[in-house]
């Protein structure tokens, strides 16, 4: 994984939890990561899937991001 996205990923994680970058940094390149083109919700009943950006070529006949689906 390029260095630039470990390095934001560590931010992210750094500011989520608190701990210092170097080490969120440090454990992330021991770490194999997997990359996802498309994951699909179990956890609803709808199934929603998601598709990760520039990974999935998604055909025209699909939700695209802007679409949010709201319940009260």
């Amino acid at each position: 994984m390029p260095d630039g996205i470990l390095k934001g990923i560590a931010a992210a994680l750094a500011t989520r939890f608190d701990i210092p970058v170097p080490d969120i940094h440090r454990s992330l390149k021991e770490t194999i990561i997997e990359e996802w083109g498309k994951v699909r919700r179990i956890d609803s009943d709808e199934g929603d899937t998601m598709h990760a950006f520039m990974m999935v070529k998604v055909g025209e006949d699909n939700r695209n991001a802007s679409y949010v689906q709201v319940r009260i």
